[in-house]
C-alpha cells in the first residue's frame, strides 16, 4: 500500500542473480523526488544500490538527471598523454618510470584526480605496476582490479582515488600562492592562517552560510574542513586532488640520482602540484591567486552540470645547463617552469623552480599583457630570437605563445573570433612581450585577400630552427577556421619587421562563403612538420587532423587527416611571396581515402583522407599527429552509438599508422593476415585499408607519444644494462626486449618489432662558449 515495498524490491534486483549468463547482473535503482521529499524514495536508493535525488524545478531536475547518468558511467579516465623522465646521463634514453594523470568525472564541482606511477617493461612494452603485472586490459583500456601502482601499499584497482599521489600528500603541506612576492616560499605567500591578506575579500568568504576563512584555508591545506569522508572529523587529513583533465604531467630531474626529480601536474581545483618520484610524496604546490576564490565553491561540492576548472593548461619546461645531467646553480644553471590556464582562464605563469625547494616567481601574464589573448590554451614553445631594439635576456631566450581560445567556437556553426586570433613572442625570463602578430594592430597585421588571422589559434607553435644556428626561423600554425599558416623570421630585424607570414593552406570554414557545418573543420592542434629530403623528395611534410574538440560526440562534421607539402623548405618567403601564394584547399590533395596505391609524386600538393570509414558517424582527430621513420601516426576518436548491449558506448578510438608519402598501410595492424591477392604469400601486398589503424572502445585518446626505455634488467634505472647493475648479458638481444622506440596511445603501449643500434656521430663547432 502506498508503494512501501519499493525498498524491498529495490534491494531484491541489486542483490539477486538475475539471469543465467555467467558473473552477477542485477539492477541498479536511482530515485528522484520532483517537488516532494519522500522517505522510502531515499531508502530505495540506497538499498537498490544508487543515488536518491530532489528536485523543484527544471533545472534541478536536469542536474538530477545528469547527475546519474554521470554514476552510471563513473569510471577512471586519462585524456592525456603519460610522462617519462629522461635518463640523466643518456638523453636518447628514458627511464622506465611511467607517470598518468587520471580523474573520474563527478557530478559535483569536484572532479577526483591522481597521479600514479608505473613501469614501462620494455620486452613486451606494456606499462606494468609494482608487481609487475599489466595495468589495464588492453582491449578496453579499462585499468584491472589487480592494480598497484609504485605508490601504494596496497592494491588499488581502477579507483581514481585509491593509491598515488593523492594518498600520499603530507600532513603539513607546503602550499604557496602568489600576493607580491616572488619567492613563493616567503611568508606572506604561505596559505596559511597567519597571512593576514587572505582575507574574507581573496577567499570569497564571509557570507551567511558558507565556510569560514579558517575553513577554507585548512580545506586549502589538505585539512578534511569540509568532512569530505562524512566521517564528523574535520581536523584529519584530505587525502584529495583535483582533475588534471588536460595537464600532463612533467618530470623534471636535478641529479644522478633517478629520484632526486619531481614530477609536475596541474589540477582544475587550482593547484599546481609539484611531487617528489620516490614516493608520491607533495614537495609544495602552488596556487595561482585567480582560484583562491574557487575553493568556497570546492569546499561547498554542491551537484552541478557546469564544470569548474584550473590550472588545466600544458606543462612547459625550460633548462639552460650543460649536458651532464645534474643541475648546478653555482653554475648559472637554471630550470624554468610556464603553464597556462586553458579553460580555467587566461594568464600565463613562468616560475624558476631551479632549487626544487625553493621556487620563485618569474612572471605573470593575462589580457592586460597579452592584447587579444583568448582563454590561455597553448603551449608556451621555448626558443631563442634575436630582435632588433627590443629589451631581451642575454641568450636571446623566448618563448612562442598561440592567441589561445575563443569560446565562440564551441557553436557548430563557424564564426569569426574576436580574441585568440594572435600569436605573441615574450621574453622567457622577464615576461615582456617584443612581439605580437595579428589581423590588425600588433607590430605586424597579416591580412592577405581571402585569408587573414581572423581566427583564434588555441594550438603550440610548431617553432623550427632549419639552419641550426641555435636561432628559430621558420613557424607554423593552425587556427580554428580550418587555415594553416607558415610564419618566416629574419633574425636580427626589428619587431615591425621580424616576420613574414601567409596561409598554405584552408581547408575548413575559412575561405568559403557560405560553408556548411560539415564542412567547418577545425584545428585545435599544432601542426606536425617534418623535413623529408632523400634522392625522391624534398618537402617539408605537414601533417593536421580536424575535429572539434568542444563536442567530441558531434557526428555532423566531414573530418578528415591531411599532409600538406610545403616545398619552399629552407628559403625564406618574402610577404609579396606569401601574399600572391593560393592556399590549398582539399581539393588540391590527392584523395586517398579508399586507394592504398595513390601517386602522389614530388610537386604535389600532398594528400588527404577522409575519416568516413563506415560512412560520415563523427570520426575525429582531437590530438597532435605524430612522424617517425616515415610513418604518420594519428589518434581519432569516434562517438559511441546505442546497440543492443546495456553497456554505456564509450566511443571507439583508433591508432592510424600511415606510409607518410601515400598513406598505404604499413603493417598488418588489424591482426588479420590472409592472401588477399592470391600469390600464395601473405606479405605487406595483402595489406587493406583495416590495416591503417588499431581500434578500440575508449573516450578520445591523446596523441601518440614514442618512450625510449632502457632494457629489462635496468635494476638501477639509468637506461643501461652494465657493471652498476650487477647484469651484463647481451640476453635482451636475442629476446628482443632492447626495442628502441615504443609508441604509445595513452596506456597502450606497442612494440614496434625492431632492434635499433645507436649509430655514432660527430660535428665540430667554432665561437662558442
Amino acid at each position: 500500500d502506498g508503494g512501501q515495498c519499493l525498498d524491498d524490491l529495490a534491494a531484491f534486483m541489486h542483490e539477486a542473480d538475475l539471469s543465467s549468463l555467467p558473473g552477477q547482473q542485477n539492477i541498479t535503482t536511482h530515485t528522484v523526488g520532483f517537488l516532494i521529499d519522500l522517505p522510502v524514495l531515499e531508502e530505495a536508493a540506497e538499498r537498490g544500490g544508487g543515488e536518491y535525488h530532489t528536485a523543484t524545478d527544471t533545472a534541478s531536475l536536469q542536474t538530477a538527471l545528469a547527475n546519474i547518468v554521470t554514476s552510471i558511467l563513473d569510471t577512471q579516465a586519462t585524456f592525456t598523454a603519460p610522462s617519462v623522465s629522461i635518463n640523466a646521463f643518456n638523453q636518447t634514453r628514458n627511464l622506465n618510470d611511467i607517470y598518468v594523470g587520471l580523474f573520474r568525472p563527478s557530478g559535483t564541482t569536484h572532479w577526483p584526480g591522481n597521479l600514479k606511477k608505473f613501469k614501462l617493461r620494455a620486452s613486451d612494452a606494456r606499462i606494468v605496476d609494482a608487481n609487475d603485472q599489466p595495468i589495464i586490459d588492453q582491449q578496453t583500456g579499462q585499468f584491472l582490479d589487480s592494480v598497484q601502482d609504485f605508490w601504494s601499499a596496497t592494491i588499488d584497482g581502477p579507483d581514481v582515488t585509491a593509491g598515488g599521489a593523492a594518498n600520499q600528500i603530507p600532513v603539513s603541506r607546503n602550499v604557496y600562492t602568489y600576493l607580491g612576492n616572488s619567492d613563493l616560499t616567503h611568508a606572506s605567500n604561505r596559505v596559511s592562517l597567519a597571512t593576514a591578506a587572505l582575507d574574507d575579500s581573496v577567499l570569497n568568504t564571509g557570507a551567511p552560510g558558507d565556510p569560514t576563512r579558517d575553513e577554507v584555508i585548512n580545506f586549502i591545506n589538505g585539512i578534511d574542513a569540509s568532512d569530505v569522508d562524512q566521517d564528523g572529523d574535520t581536523s584529519e587529513p584530505r587525502y584529495q586532488i583535483g582533475d588534471p583533465l588536460h595537464s600532463r604531467p612533467v618530470v623534471v630531474t636535478y641529479g644522478p640520482d633517478n629520484d632526486d626529480a619531481l614530477v609536475f601536474m596541474g589540477t582544475n581545483d587550482g593547484f599546481l602540484h609539484a611531487f617528489n618520484v620516490a614516493d608520491g610524496s607533495e614537495a609544495w604546490s602552488f596556487v595561482p591567486p585567480e582560484f583562491l576564490s574557487d575553493q568556497v565553491e570546492l569546499f561547498i561540492d554542491n551537484s552541478t552540470t557546469t564544470k569548474i576548472y584550473g590550472a588545466d593548461g600544458s606543462i612547459r619546461v625550460q633548462t639552460i645547463a650543460d649536458a651532464d645531467g645534474v643541475i648546478e646553480p653555482s653554475d648559472g644553471e637554471k630550470v624554468y617552469l610556464f603553464f597556462g590556464m586553458r579553460r580555467g582562464g587566461d594568464a600565463y605563469y613562468a616560475l624558476d623552480i631551479t632549487n626544487p625547494d625553493a621556487p620563485e616567481v618569474l612572471w605573470a601574464k593575462d589580457s592586460n599583457d597579452l592584447p587579444g589573448i583568448g582563454q590561455s590554451w597553448s603551449s608556451t614553445t621555448p626558443t631563442r630570437i634575436d630582435i632588433a631594439g627590443e629589451s631581451q635576456n642575454m641568450h636571446k631566450l623566448v618563448l612562442v605563445i598561440g592567441g589561445g581560445y575563443d569560446p565562440s567556437q564551441d557553436s557548430a556553426s563557424t564564426s569569426l573570433d574576436a580574441t585568440g586570433n594572435s600569436i605573441y613572442i615574450v621574453d622567457t625570463v622577464s615576461g615582456d612581450l617584443l612581439w605580437h602578430g595579428t589581423n590588425a594592430g600588433g607590430d605586424q597585421s597579416f591580412v592577405t585577400s581571402g585569408a587573414g588571422m581572423n581566427y583564434s589559434i588555441p594550438g603550440d607553435i610548431r617553432v623550427i630552427d632549419l639552419n641550426g644556428d641555435g636561432f628559430a626561423d621558420r613557424m607554423y600554425a593552425a587556427d580554428m577556421g580550418g587555415q594553416v599558416w607558415r610564419f618566416d623570421i629574419t633574425n636580427g630585424n626589428s619587431a615591425a619587421t621580424l616576420m613574414t607570414a601567409g596561409v598554405i593552406a584552408q581547408l575548413g570554414a575559412a575561405g568559403q562563403l557560405l560553408p556548411t557545418v560539415a564542412e567547418t573543420r577545425r584545428f585545435y592542434y599544432a601542426p606536425d612538420v617534418s623535413l623529408v629530403v632523400n634522392e625522391d623528395y624534398n618537402f617539408i611534410h605537414i601533417g593536421i587532423g580536424s575535429g572539434h574538440r568542444a563536442h567530441p560526440n558531434s557526428i555532423v562534421n566531414h573530418d578528415e587527416f591531411y599532409a600538406i607539402r610545403d616545398y619552399w623548405t629552407f628559403t625564406p618567403k618574402t610577404q609579396l611571396q606569401h601574399t600572391l601564394f593560393t592556399p590549398i584547399t582539399p581539393s588540391d590533395l590527392v584523395d586517398v581515402t579508399t586507394d592504398l596505391a595513390a601517386s602522389v609524386p614530388q610537386g604535389a600538393a600532398g594528400w588527404r583522407m577522409s575519416l568516413n570509414d563506415g560512412g560520415w558517424r563523427g570520426e575525429k582527430v582531437l590530438a597532435e599527429a605524430r612522424t617517425f621513420d616515415n610513418k604518420v601516426f594519428v589518434s581519432t576518436y569516434r562517438p559511441g552509438t546505442a546497440g543492443i548491449s546495456c553497456e554505456p558506448a564509450l566511443g571507439t578510438t583508433r591508432q592510424y599508422i600511415v606510409n607518410l608519402f601515400n598513406a598505404r598501410p604499413v603493417t598488418n595492424l588489424d591482426g588479420s593476415a590472409e592472401d588477399y591477392n592470391g600469390d600464395g604469400v601473405v606479405d605487406p601486398d595483402d595489406l587493406q585499408l583495416t590495416d591503417r589503424y588499431r581500434e578500440y572502445e575508449g573516450p578520445p585518446p591523446p596523441e601518440t607519444v614514442f618512450f625510449f626505455p632502457g632494457p629489462d634488467g635496468d635494476t638501477d634505472g639509468d637506461g643501461d644494462i652494465d657493471a652498476d647493475d650487477e647484469i651484463f648479458s647481451l640476453a635482451c638481444m636475442a629476446t628482443n626486449s632492447c626495442l628502441d622506440e615504443t609508441p604509445c596511445q595513452g596506456l597502450r603501449c606497442f612494440p614496434n618489432g625492431e632492434v635499433r643500434f645507436p649509430v655514432r656521430t660527430f660535428w665540430s663547432q667554432d665561437n662558442v662558449e
